[in-house]
């Protein structure tokens, strides 16, 4: 096997022992990517993240960095910096850069984003950044979490008006300390489903 000059860096959230299993994944993942870039000759150099900024030194000598961070300082709508911070740094990494990221990480933002350019995207609501409403069943997430954090069977309402919609949100916020949105609720047809997801 030809060895390589170049350092590679795999970046990952600290997680902490008590973690729940979908945030221990990423340990799973760095693993295994560690193994194929060794078999493959470069050496690897195992960074977490966490809000210290320590990485940031870490990875000066780094050739290329393999970004399998999610979120920083444990919010998903904070994973941004790392991609920030890596152009900044001149360092060629994996993963979309920190503007689409920042971008899709906020589900309104990015429904938005989709609305404005011609595509179809399910009606959604939240106070002050959209302007219609229709009654009918909303499902109520975390405008910025993905993996469905936050969502539940009590996710899913009925909802008849603006103001039920508000408070409906309101008791979502309070409940996970999460800013949440809501969207236009509908059951996909088994020859739809079928269609697109074989």
């Amino acid at each position: 096997m030809k060895r390589h000059s170049e350092t590679i860096a795999i970046l990952h959230q600290a997680v902490l022992e008590n973690a729940m299993p979908d945030e221990l994944d990423v340990l799973v993942q760095v693993r295994e990517i560690s193994d194929v870039l060794s078999e493959l000759g470069y050496s690897v150099k195992i960074v977490p993240v966490d809000e210290t900024l320590r990485f940031v030194n870490d990875i000066d000598k780094c050739d290329a960095v393999f970004n399998l961070v999610e979120t920083f300082k444990g919010k998903a709508d904070r994973s941004h910096v790392v991609p920030l911070i890596l152009e900044l740094k001149d360092i060629p990494f994996t993963g979309s850069g920190s503007q689409a990221v920042a971008v899709t990480t906020d589900k309104v933002l990015t429904k938005s984003v989709l609305s404005v350019n011609g595509m179809p995207t399910p009606d959604w609501y939240i106070p002050g950044r959209s302007g219609t409403f229709e009654s009918g069943v909303y499902i109520f997430k975390p405008v910025s979490e993905d993996a469905s954090l936050g969502i539940t069977q009590e996710s899913l309402c009925e909802v008849s008006s603006r103001e039920e919609a508000d408070k409906l949100i309101l008791k979502f916020q309070f409940v996970l300390n999460l800013y949440f949105t809501s969207e236009s609720y509908f059951k996909i047809s088994e020859a739809l489903r079928d269609t697109f997801f074989l």
